[in-house]
């Protein structure tokens, strides 16, 4: 196995968990391909969505933790023009 300037992740990250505030997702509605949890704080959005999400956010937060308020802020904007497929 080769990487090339790349981070391997030997990681579970799970995508019930909400990448804005951080608190557990409860199951919102699933169609044929999409699978919705909706958050507390008013976020839904796609399950496989969200755990890209938290990889992103773990990643920046052990390897870059000054640009994670950056990296939070530009996941909100995208999460706002469309959760579904952001």
């Amino acid at each position: 196995m080769k990487f090339y300037n790349g981070i391997f992740i030997k990681r579970r990250i799970s995508g019930k968990y909400c990448p804005l505030c951080g608190r557990e997702m409860r199951k919102y509605r699933r169609t044929r391909r999409l699978e919705l949890y909706k958050c507390s704080c008013g976020v839904i959005i796609d399950k496989h969505v969200a755990s890209c999400y938290n990889a992103i956010i773990w990643t920046v937060n052990k390897y870059f933790p000054e640009l994670l308020p950056r990296v939070k802020e530009k996941i909100r904007e995208s999460i706002g023009k469309d959760p579904y497929t952001a």
